[in-house]
């Protein structure tokens, strides 16, 4: 299986659904086999189940490359039942997608409930995208996966379908265009990063702000929910003394990030 230019997708579930899991699972082994993403679960993650072959890859591969960033106090050591919580903690660092599996059992869930939030704060950052995929018919709607974009389309359940993988194909066709299009997005977002990273403090230094500019407003359109490039945007803004650039920029960034306090403090007390 090749790990390089891949996805990590993190399910989350209830152990009630968990053949509902491996179902959707064996729907995503095309991807997997083309080596676009690799598939954990947190089941696994916390030692409720054996690991899988691609769980023990990712790890050995991250222990090899650099084991103290990763395991800490637990370098090179495999502790089943489980990971350590920094060893999960880097690894939800690592996630591309977290893909909650919904259902009654997942929101009745506190831990379930509690990874919901904690992909959602990730959503929030930039750094993780989230995918509920609606296996039971309950009521979402009344959870904070409300405004999200879910699967299958039109959110109807997969145990509602009359055919069951047709459900499945729906859900997989949806996670492939998501994948295509991140994939797509950061391998260029990746190129734009090296040029930026590279120029960023030579141009801030010697005052010549507007390349920076530049390269923000290319890092928004290709990358829209990372909060790096709105706020050297912000802080461009601050040093040129463009008030009225300034708050309407700090207005429209403060609704995209609400709990990023740079943009909502600028706009309270401007």
């Amino acid at each position: 299986m090749a790990l390089s230019g891949y996805l990590t997708i993190l399910y989350c579930y209830a152990e009630k659904d968990r053949g509902l899991c491996q179902a959707l699972d064996a729907h995503l082994s095309a991807l997997k086999r083309l080596g676009h993403i690799v598939a954990l679960n947190d089941q696994e993650l916390r030692g409720d189940t054996e690991p899988n072959a691609e769980l023990r890859e990712l790890i050995g591969n991250e222990t090899q490359r650099n084991p103290q960033r990763y395991l800490g106090n637990d370098a090179m050591q495999w502790n089943h039942p489980g990971l350590s919580e920094h060893q999960l903690e880097h690894l939800y660092d690592r996630t591309s997608i977290f893909m909650l599996l919904i259902s009654s059992d997942f929101i009745a869930s506190d831990h379930c409930y509690n990874i919901m939030k904690e992909a959602l704060e990730r959503r929030l950052k930039g750094s993780a995208l989230v995918i509920p995929v609606i296996l039971r018919s309950t009521d979402w709607l009344n959870t904070p996966i409300s405004n999200l974009q879910v699967l299958p389309t039109n959110g109807k359940a997969v145990t509602e379908w009359t055919n069951r993988d047709e459900a499945f194909l729906d859900v997989t066709r949806g996670i492939n265009k998501i994948v295509a299009r991140l994939l797509s997005v950061t391998q260029t977002f990746n190129s734009t990063t090296r040029i930026f990273r590279a120029t960023t403090s030579n141009e801030l230094t010697s005052g010549d702000s507007a390349r920076v500019l530049e390269f923000c407003e290319q890092g928004m359109a290709l990358d829209p929910s990372n909060v790096l490039f709105y706020r050297i945007k912000c802080r461009i803004l601050l040093e040129r003394k463009d008030k009225k650039a300034l708050l309407r920029f700090c207005r429209h960034a403060s609704i995209l990030f609400p709990d990023e306090s740079l943009f909502s403090d600028i706009k309270n007390y401007m």
